[in-house]
């Protein structure tokens, strides 16, 4: 399930609380296996932990969805999980 947050004011921002709301509709109303919240806005860094640690949650904040539309990426490859730095043995 996607949904979109359009937030005004230089302040404005998503926190924990929306993307917990956003995923437990998707999980429990929509039966969905990811729930994916993008905005024009900033993300808190709470709601990126509680994002993170959930781990069927996926955040597009602004920089990310104008850096897409810049690049030509696709939503797809905007929401892929990205691959963690893994040090060399």
């Amino acid at each position: 399930m996607i949904q979109c947050k359009h937030f005004q004011g230089e302040n404005a921002s998503v926190g924990q609380p929306v993307v917990q709301h956003v995923y437990g509709g998707a999980m429990s109303v929509h039966l969905s296996t990811l729930a994916i919240v993008v905005t024009n806005s900033r993300i808190t860094g709470g709601a990126r932990v509680w994002a993170k640690e959930n781990g069927k949650v996926r955040l597009v904040p602004r920089d990310a969805l104008k850096s897409s539309a810049e690049d030509g990426e696709t939503l797809t490859d905007v929401v892929a999980p990205k691959a963690s730095a893994q040090p060399a043995a």
